[in-house]
């Protein structure tokens, strides 16, 4: 069975000019639509479950990697950083408006008036 790093498998893709078409979660698993690059007019669904993707493509059945699954995987992988990004904020947030309405309490000011004020 012939070998593919990861690395290999993005600059094929990178060549090829392949990008993800479209994405969606079905059932808890990422889906993402890859255009074939020798078979014009042809989608790839690459799967995405628990961190391990497949491609319904020859290649992938072959080699177990393929260029359509690592531009659905660098995808995923930069989704996965913007999600923990967000909820990172919105925890960071949260710690912001609880330190703040500890301290109105804690010096006896009106806690609304207070956030209104710092802009929370």
């Amino acid at each position: 069975m012939a070998s593919m790093t990861m690395t290999r498998a993005l600059a094929l893709a990178e060549k090829a000019g392949l990008k993800v078409a479209g994405a969606t979660t079905i059932n808890g698993t990422r889906v993402y639509a890859v255009p074939s690059h020798s078979d014009a007019g042809h989608v790839h669904l690459v799967t995405i479950a628990n961190g391990v993707a497949e491609c319904d493509c020859k290649g992938y059945q072959y080699r177990g990697l393929c260029s359509h699954a690592a531009v659905a995987y660098a995808a995923y992988e930069m989704e996965v950083k913007a999600d923990a990004a967000r909820r990172q904020a919105a925890a960071d947030a949260a710690d912001r408006e609880d330190a703040a309405s500890a301290y109105a309490d804690d010096n006896g000011f009106d806690r609304g008036d207070y956030l209104e004020y710092r802009g929370m």
